[in-house]
């Protein structure tokens, strides 16, 4: 489970929702980082915090001219990215990154901060934000439409590992040392 998000931008998704964004965001998530994107100076320096396979970057980049760049702890995908006029680099830690102090003009992230270690990214971007920076984050609340039914389906998930799988191995056990038996599962 460890290199999910690599395995999954090297499908070459152009963001985390993906079949159902084919080509990148739309509607508001579209109209609310092109809109950020001219709240900057003509060609500020972005960094992107999660890029993926910098879809953000690619809304940015269509209706401004900055220099962006993207990070990601996961691998991310050449092939899509050489398409967008951004510099990324894979296997970088929000907590630790490999920038210079007070080099960015703004750094955003959409959908990534908030599953690292908050307080060290956040030192980490301070570090690199210039006085007057700007930061821009689009995070998942806990009870977010994408969230909410995720974490149904992973409590399910547990309760399918913690109760049934368990009932069944004990069944296959029992089945195994050919002892007559009879099987009583109990519904939480």
């Amino acid at each position: 489970m460890k290199n999910h998000w690599s395995e999954y931008w090297s499908q070459g998704y152009i963001t985390s929702f993906g079949e159902a964004f084919k080509m990148n965001y739309q509607g508001e998530i579209k109209f609310l980082w092109q809109g950020f994107s001219r709240t900057l100076d003509k060609h500020s320096k972005v960094l992107d915090v999660g890029t993926g396979n910098g879809a953000v970057i690619e809304l940015i980049q269509a209706v401004s001219e900055h220099e962006c760049v993207g990070i990601d702890l996961a691998k991310i995908n050449n092939e899509v990215t050489k398409q967008i006029n951004g510099h990324f680099i894979s296997h970088v830690s929000a907590e630790k990154m490999p920038f210079k102090n007070e080099e960015f003009d703004a750094v955003i992230s959409q959908f990534a901060l908030e599953y690292s270690d908050v307080d060290l990214s956040l030192s980490e971007t301070h570090r690199i934000l210039k006085p007057e920076g700007k930061l821009h984050l689009v995070c998942h609340h806990k009870s977010s439409i994408i969230v909410k039914p995720n974490r149904q389906i992973l409590e399910a998930g547990y309760a399918v590992k913690e109760h049934v799988l368990a009932d069944l191995k004990g069944l296959v056990n029992v089945l195994m040392n050919n002892e007559p038996t009879s099987l009583y599962i109990e519904k939480n």
